[in-house]
Protein backbone atom coordinates (compact mmCIF):
# COMPACT_ATOMS: atom_id res chain seq x y z
CA UNK A 1 0.00 0.00 0.00
CA UNK A 2 2.79 2.46 0.76
CA UNK A 3 6.28 0.89 0.70
CA UNK A 4 6.49 0.53 -3.07
CA UNK A 5 5.45 4.16 -3.80
CA UNK A 6 7.89 5.39 -1.13
CA UNK A 7 10.72 3.42 -2.76
CA UNK A 8 9.72 4.84 -6.17
CA UNK A 9 9.76 8.35 -4.70
CA UNK A 10 13.30 7.79 -3.41
CA UNK A 11 14.50 6.47 -6.76
CA UNK A 12 12.89 9.32 -8.71
CA UNK A 13 13.93 12.18 -6.45
CA UNK A 14 16.51 11.37 -3.79
CA UNK A 15 18.98 9.07 -5.52
CA UNK A 16 19.07 10.62 -8.99
CA UNK A 17 22.70 10.89 -10.07
CA UNK A 18 23.99 8.96 -7.04
CA UNK A 19 26.13 5.90 -7.68
CA UNK A 20 26.14 4.59 -4.11
CA UNK A 21 22.55 5.16 -3.03
CA UNK A 22 21.16 3.23 -0.10
CA UNK A 23 17.54 2.68 0.95
CA UNK A 24 17.02 1.46 4.51
CA UNK A 25 13.75 -0.06 5.76
CA UNK A 26 13.17 -0.45 9.48
CA UNK A 27 10.08 -1.20 11.54
CA UNK A 28 9.44 -1.06 15.27
CA UNK A 29 6.75 -0.24 17.83
CA UNK A 30 6.63 3.12 19.57
CA UNK A 31 3.91 4.02 22.07
CA UNK A 32 1.75 1.12 20.84
CA UNK A 33 1.96 2.22 17.19
CA UNK A 34 3.78 0.52 14.33
CA UNK A 35 6.46 2.79 12.88
CA UNK A 36 7.93 1.96 9.47
CA UNK A 37 10.96 4.05 8.54
CA UNK A 38 12.16 4.40 4.99
CA UNK A 39 15.49 6.23 4.82
CA UNK A 40 17.91 7.12 2.06
CA UNK A 41 21.31 8.74 1.71
CA UNK A 42 20.16 10.88 -1.20
CA UNK A 43 20.07 14.59 -1.91
CA UNK A 44 17.87 15.46 1.08
CA UNK A 45 15.95 18.70 1.41
CA UNK A 46 16.56 22.04 3.05
CA UNK A 47 14.12 23.11 5.76
CA UNK A 48 12.04 25.32 3.44
CA UNK A 49 11.59 22.51 0.89
CA UNK A 50 10.85 19.97 3.62
CA UNK A 51 8.15 22.20 5.11
CA UNK A 52 6.67 22.85 1.65
CA UNK A 53 6.58 19.14 0.73
CA UNK A 54 4.97 18.27 4.08
CA UNK A 55 2.37 21.01 3.69
CA UNK A 56 1.56 19.95 0.11
CA UNK A 57 1.20 16.33 1.23
CA UNK A 58 -1.24 17.23 3.99
CA UNK A 59 -3.24 19.80 1.98
CA UNK A 60 -3.59 17.65 -1.13
CA UNK A 61 -4.73 14.67 0.91
CA UNK A 62 -7.52 16.80 2.40
CA UNK A 63 -9.00 17.41 -1.06
CA UNK A 64 -11.59 14.77 -2.06
CA UNK A 65 -10.16 12.36 -4.62
CA UNK A 66 -12.97 13.17 -7.07
CA UNK A 67 -11.61 16.72 -7.40
CA UNK A 68 -8.10 15.61 -8.46
CA UNK A 69 -7.27 15.56 -12.15
CA UNK A 70 -3.73 14.62 -13.20
CA UNK A 71 -2.02 16.40 -10.32
CA UNK A 72 -4.39 19.35 -10.31
CA UNK A 73 -7.48 20.12 -8.32
CA UNK A 74 -10.75 21.44 -9.67
CA UNK A 75 -11.52 24.67 -7.84
CA UNK A 76 -15.13 25.03 -6.72
CA UNK A 77 -14.73 28.82 -6.58
CA UNK A 78 -13.55 29.49 -10.11
CA UNK A 79 -14.67 26.26 -11.80
CA UNK A 80 -11.17 25.90 -13.26
CA UNK A 81 -8.45 23.36 -12.68
CA UNK A 82 -5.57 24.77 -10.64
CA UNK A 83 -2.23 23.19 -9.76
CA UNK A 84 -2.38 21.87 -6.22
CA UNK A 85 0.32 19.24 -6.00
CA UNK A 86 3.61 18.70 -7.76
CA UNK A 87 5.51 15.58 -8.74
CA UNK A 88 7.29 15.90 -5.39
CA UNK A 89 4.11 15.54 -3.39
CA UNK A 90 1.76 13.40 -5.51
CA UNK A 91 3.15 10.09 -4.24
CA UNK A 92 3.30 11.24 -0.63
CA UNK A 93 -0.18 12.75 -0.84
CA UNK A 94 -1.62 9.52 -2.20
CA UNK A 95 0.08 7.47 0.51
CA UNK A 96 -1.04 9.90 3.22
CA UNK A 97 -4.63 9.81 1.97
CA UNK A 98 -4.64 5.99 1.89
CA UNK A 99 -3.24 5.85 5.41
CA UNK A 100 -5.93 8.20 6.75
CA UNK A 101 -8.71 6.30 4.97
CA UNK A 102 -7.49 2.89 6.15
CA UNK A 103 -6.36 3.69 9.69
CA UNK A 104 -8.00 6.98 10.70
CA UNK A 105 -6.53 10.00 12.43
CA UNK A 106 -3.81 8.12 14.35
CA UNK A 107 -2.09 7.25 11.08
CA UNK A 108 0.56 9.73 10.05
CA UNK A 109 3.62 10.35 7.92
CA UNK A 110 6.54 12.30 9.35
CA UNK A 111 9.52 13.45 7.30
CA UNK A 112 13.01 14.45 8.45
CA UNK A 113 15.71 15.50 6.04
CA UNK A 114 19.11 17.14 5.81
CA UNK A 115 20.13 18.66 2.52
CA UNK A 116 22.87 16.67 0.71
CA UNK A 117 22.74 13.93 3.35
CA UNK A 118 19.51 11.99 3.93
CA UNK A 119 15.73 11.81 4.17
CA UNK A 120 13.81 9.67 6.65
CA UNK A 121 10.10 9.06 6.18
CA UNK A 122 8.20 7.54 9.08
CA UNK A 123 4.89 5.89 8.35
CA UNK A 124 2.91 5.54 11.59
CA UNK A 125 0.20 2.90 11.74
CA UNK A 126 -2.18 2.30 14.67
CA UNK A 127 -2.75 -1.23 15.99
CA UNK A 128 -4.49 -3.65 13.63
CA UNK A 129 -7.71 -3.75 15.64
CA UNK A 130 -8.21 -0.08 14.77
CA UNK A 131 -8.42 -0.72 11.01
CA UNK A 132 -11.49 1.12 9.72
Amino acid sequence: MFLEPLAENILQHALVGRTNGVILLRSFCRDGLLVIQVADNGIGMDEITLNWVTEQMRQASAVPAAQHTNGSVRSEKSGTTEPAITPYSIGLSNIYRRMKLAFGEQADILIRSKENHYTVIEVIVPPENRLL
